[in-house]
């Protein structure tokens, strides 16, 4: 009988080195069920964080898409601008060579102005040389 009490023992002591492993098993399964699920809510939040930041990204995009001119209009308003930006040149040009015509007519006229002032003098010089004598 002896040997009948030891299986016996051992059957038990097989018994509860098993129940001890199940339960063991089950604690580390819960355990690992809570860290994937906080895991889970970590990375859930993460997410919930970038996409936030990538729709205020957007919303900073089209706010600025409004003040970009493309590139169909920045030509039509070069174009314009270049036009009217030549007509002024032709205006200035116009303007410098009237007022170059101008000053050479003013040079022109003082030198007459000059010489005829000159002649007058020395008419006055001969005249008061033979006259007063």
């Amino acid at each position: 009988m002896e040997e009948t009490e030891r299986e016996y023992n051992n059957r038990i002591s097989l018994c509860r080195y098993l129940e001890a492993l199940m339960k063991e098993y089950k604690d580390a399964h819960a355990r690992e069920h809570i860290l994937m699920s906080e895991n889970v809510e970590k990375t859930a939040r993460a997410l919930e964080i970038r996409l936030e930041a990538m729709n205020e990204f957007r919303a900073q995009i089209l706010a600025e898409r409004g003040h970009f001119v493309t590139q169909d209009k920045y030509d039509a308003q070069h174009q314009a601008l270049n036009v009217l930006l030549d007509a002024k040149i032709e205006v200035v040009e116009k303007d410098q060579a009237e007022q170059k015509a101008a000053v050479s007519n003013i040079k022109g006229r003082m030198s007459a102005i000059a010489a005829a002032i000159t002649v007058g003098l020395i008419i006055v010089q001969m005249f008061l040389h033979f006259v007063v004598k």
